[in-house]
């Protein structure tokens, strides 16, 4: 595969995974004016957060699966049409049961393209430059999620209110689904394995060679199983912080939702660095210790959030938590799922490793919501910090999984002494 190619395989899931973040995110920042036009209790927006959540874990282990089937483009570009239409009526909801319904659709194409895509890219390039190449891609969604989307629904919250938000992203959504279509093809890895089923089946394709009973192999590798331990627990507190990030800075630290849009960006612009250096320098450092590292700093930034008394150490916090609180994204459900799984599986395992971490998730909007509706908005941000420093515990029991280190590990252990 070309160079040029490569990388424009690597643009266009770049630019789709930077609009799921969008109309992922859109809500967190059109909150304040949200939340109290519809009458929701903390409690009640945790819900909306999570009922997109659930729909995204299940989709997205069915995705990876059928698109280890079927093909990645043939999975790829339907979702991203799916998630983009549904993005553009989120606007029109009136109530909580209208809004819960949207955004569960949403979570179905966002979640299916999530194993195809990740499972395209790392075929897409070679194994030694991964770890690079997922970094790179999961940059698009503090881009355009945090930074990009915080800003622009900030901005356009205050002048139109935050129904005039949604269509942007949808647009661009479909524009891109199209130009996936029309230029980018299934991985030469794909087709030989295709090729070969056929050829060994007396020309007959076997589709059903990777079924569901199949899934069962990933579970004899006990990393799998510590993997979603890292990543359960980074979502719970992720996702019990972010989901209630522009609440807490309009009504806790007393920004305005414009302001407070811009401030939120800055995990945006730290999240950049966090998951593309994160992931580039775990193909030489190891997956390991970089993983570490950054869960422990996620929970001493969330901590420095809670206890901030200035601004300076308010933006100081958010930038740590966006260089840390994105980083371990490229590597638990991009790097590592496809590291140890069987090349067959890679769709199957990152589907996995996506479906269950969301489904973990839904835990962190709720059980925040209902902490902060009896202790106040800090009480979500509590729960964060303890939860990021469960993943940095279960990351001790973690085995070397970049390709490179385990190569360089190998030629120490048989040297000459």
């Amino acid at each position: 595969m070309n160079w040029q190619y490569r990388h424009t395989v690597l643009l266009l899931h770049f630019l789709t995974w930077g609009f799921i973040a969008m109309d992922r995110m859109l809500v967190v920042f059109v909150a304040p004016q949200m939340v109290p036009e519809l009458g929701f209790s903390f409690t009640e927006f945790g819900l909306v957060m999570s009922a997109l959540t659930v729909t995204w874990a299940v989709f997205a282990l069915f995705g990876g699966h059928i698109s280890d089937r079927i093909g990645r483009v043939k999975v790829v570009v339907p979702a991203t049409v799916f998630f983009s239409l549904t993005t553009w009526i989120t606007g029109l909801a009136g109530n909580l049961g209208q809004l819960l319904a949207i955004r569960a659709l949403i979570g179905v194409g966002e979640g299916a393209y999530w194993g195809a895509g990740i499972a395209h890219i790392a075929e897409a390039w070679p194994a030694s430059r991964r770890g690079f190449a997922l970094g790179l891609h999961q940059t698009g969604f503090p881009i355009f999620g945090t930074f990009i989307g915080a800003a622009f629904a900030g901005y356009v919250a205050s002048i139109w209110g935050w129904r005039a938000v949604f269509p942007v992203a949808g647009v661009g959504g479909i524009i891109l689904a199209f130009i996936f279509w029309r230029f980018i093809h299934e991985p030469k890895s794909f087709t030989d394995r295709q090729a070969a089923k056929m050829a060994g089946d007396g020309g007959k394709k076997d589709s059903g060679e990777i079924g569901l009973k199949h899934i069962g192999e990933l579970g004899r590798y006990k990393d799998v199983w510590i993997n979603l331990g890292v990543i359960c627990a980074v979502m719970v507190g992720y996702w019990s912080a972010y989901s209630f990030l522009a609440l807490y800075l309009t009504q806790v630290k007393g920004f305005d939702i414009a302001v407070a849009g811009g401030v939120a960006g800055i995990t945006g612009i730290f999240g950049l660095l966090g998951q593309w250096f994160t992931g580039w320098f775990s193909d030489s450092l190891g997956r390991k210790p970089v993983l570490w590292i950054v869960a422990i700093g996620m929970a001493v930034g969330t901590y420095m959030i809670i206890t901030s008394t200035s601004s300076v150490v308010l933006v100081i916090a958010l930038a740590i938590i966006g260089y840390c609180g994105y980083a371990p994204f490229p590597l638990c459900i991009g790097a590592i799922p496809t590291d140890i799984a069987p090349a067959r599986l890679v769709g199957t395992s990152v589907g996995i490793a996506m479906g269950v971490s969301e489904l973990a998730g839904i835990a962190g909007p709720i059980i925040g919501g209902m902490l902060n509706d009896a202790y106040g908005l800090s009480a979500s941000f509590w729960l964060a910090m303890v939860a990021y420093l469960v993943a940095g515990f279960f990351t001790i029991f973690m085995r070397e999984s970049a390709p490179s280190r385990r190569a360089a590990l190998a030629a120490e252990f048989t040297a000459e002494p």
